[in-house]
């Protein structure tokens, strides 16, 4: 286990680092973003905030580590990918999807990726620029508001990283289904960085959201999480 986060570790600093580079080439005012006190204030900063991203309590302590080495380098991979990223995790339920996508998206958090390519003043700090975590049934909820439909989309498009949660759990209206394959399609041209989880395979998806989602989310990494139901097996251990 130590080995296997230290090792991670690394690889996220190495993000960290590339971060930076990125931060020196759009600043206007290069000798600032270069101070090595100001970027371990910067990184230091990010820790203090600690901001959940809307992170479900239940998942909010679960890293990388925690899963095996080959789907945590996985993990790291997807956030060592410049540009337009999609990671689709998948698998029946109860293995471990959600408890993934979440210590992705904390990975990603602390390796400096919350911050805006436009730093250095605020870096996006206590904004929806730092990442978010949406379930698939609070976006169904929203988007049936017609009213505010136009501004949950727009929140959801311009988050750094998006974790779409559980997709097609629940039947949703053409609406809903519509609005979500337009988000998938927004963020893919945006080349925004997103996670979407699922109890269906790719030929599920194509039946519930269409063909252009279950291509959208091929072209990106896709993880398949096996085993058997660990909240059931937790349930029946307890009850024994």
């Amino acid at each position: 286990m130590e080995n296997l986060q230290g090792a991670l570790i690394g690889r996220l600093k190495n993000v960290r680092f590339e971060r930076v580079k990125q931060w020196r080439a759009v600043s206007s005012d290069p000798e600032r973003d270069d101070n090595k006190e100001r970027r371990d204030e910067h990184f230091a900063s990010l820790d203090k905030y600690n901001l959940t991203a809307g992170i479900p309590a239940r998942y909010r302590r679960w890293r990388l580590w925690d899963f095996k080495p080959d789907t945590a380098s996985d993990a790291v991979a997807f956030l060592e990918r410049g540009g337009a990223a999609t990671l689709f995790l998948h698998g029946v339920v109860g293995t471990g999807k959600t408890c993934l996508a979440s210590a992705t998206l904390s990975a990603w958090r602390w390796s400096g990726g919350a911050c805006n390519l436009d730093c250095p003043g605020d870096c996006g700090i206590g904004k929806r620029e730092v990442g978010l975590f949406l379930p698939a049934y609070e976006a169904a909820a929203r988007l049936r508001n017609l009213d505010r439909c136009e501004a949950a989309m727009n929140e959801w498009a311009g988050a750094r990283l998006l974790v779409l949660d559980d997709i097609g759990a629940n039947r949703a209206t053409p609406h809903v289904t519509e609005q979500l394959l337009f988000l998938l399609q927004r963020r893919y041209d945006e080349c925004a960085k997103t996670i979407v989880t699922s109890n269906l395979d790719l030929s599920g998806i194509e039946g519930t959201l269409g063909e252009r989602a279950a291509s959208r989310l091929q072209e990106g990494m896709l993880i398949e999480l096996t085993g058997g139901d660990k909240r059931a097996g937790k349930k029946k251990a307890g009850g024994a």
